[in-house]
């Protein structure tokens, strides 16, 4: 009796402590302060394969400071809109510590991201996309 006793109290003991360490590292957080975007709500999808559902929302404070915290099961790609038309992309995994940093008159333009190795990546092929499309626009009022 007193083995299954001493077994039972081992069990849940490693259980709660794996279950614990479990659930932290589902969590991810996104923090982080937009100038110009004051007492604004902000909107957090996924992007799905055939959806993009609202996952949450969070409002920014009045300096544009602001954090979320969601849990992610495995990676995937979210969106963190401001207005229907400025968003941020972010490559969430479980565990990450995402900060982000931007203009709110135009996030898109001018968001950093620190904390997500594939948000960052993501960020540094936009900034070069965007740059790329800003030079074709220069050369075609050249050429027209």
């Amino acid at each position: 009796m007193r083995n299954k006793v001493v077994f039972i109290i081992l069990l849940f003991g490693f259980l709660v402590f794996h279950g614990c360490k479990y659930l932290s590292e589902e969590n991810v957080t996104i923090s982080g302060t937009f100038t110009n975007l004051p007492d604004s709500k902000l909107l957090l999808y996924q992007i799905l394969p055939n959806s993009k559902p609202l996952i949450d929302s969070v409002s920014t404070d009045a300096e544009g400071e602001f954090s979320i915290s969601l849990a992610v099961e495995k990676a995937g790609y979210y969106t963190l809109k401001s207005t229907s038309t400025d968003e941020i992309t972010l490559v969430l995994a479980p565990g990450e510590n995402v900060t982000l940093t931007g203009d709110g008159k135009s996030l898109r333009n001018t968001y950093t991201v620190a904390g997500s190795k594939d948000s960052e990546l993501l960020a540094l092929f936009n900034q070069f996309t965007m740059a790329n499309l800003r030079q074709v626009d220069s050369l075609s009022h050249v050429f027209t």
